[in-house]
């Protein structure tokens, strides 16, 4: 299993042409949540970089609070996305909107990253979620920690890079 220490002012980095994808999907299913999964790697300095991201596919279930990703579609391509990189990009966590939200995880979103960090097969001991939010689609970042930090639950915030 994969795992990186939380450490202060770790960083997510994202290439600008996978948040305007996110975004795109985002204002595509607005008012509805929709969202996705994350894949790239830790680097040596432990910050999380998405190299690619995977949509919710064509069964997924979406609503004004909460979305369901179509499983099938999401396994099926991040192997494919697995096997293209030579076995680089990992699965890194989920993303998904709050149309005209918040970047705070809700206690869905907070079960979720749990349980994410709990299923063996998913490979993550520090799960990432990323939210897109607000009426123009601006970025927030969380990530899964074992301690409890009295702020916010069993996650810290990441610094988001776009780049």
């Amino acid at each position: 299993m994969r795992t990186a220490p939380i450490t202060p002012n770790m960083s997510l980095w994202l290439p600008k042409e996978l948040f305007i994808q996110m975004a795109t999907e985002a204002s595509k299913w607005s008012p509805l949540e929709t969202g996705g999964v994350l894949m790239g790697y830790i680097s040596d300095a432990r910050d999380v970089v998405v190299t690619a991201i995977v949509h919710a596919g064509p069964k997924a279930k979406r609503t004004r609070i909460s979305f369901r990703p179509d499983p099938r579609f999401q396994d099926d391509r991040i192997a494919k996305q697995y096997e293209a990189s030579g076995r680089q990009d990992c699965y890194l966590g989920d993303w998904h909107s709050h149309p005209r939200g918040s970047p705070s995880m809700s206690w869905r979103d907070r079960r979720t990253l749990q349980d994410i960090a709990e299923y063996k097969p998913a490979r993550i001991a520090n799960p990432v979620m990323v939210i897109l939010y607000g009426d123009e689609w601006r970025i927030a970042a969380w990530q899964f920690s074992r301690k409890r930090f009295f702020a916010y639950g069993n996650s810290v915030p990441l610094r988001c890079e776009l780049y």
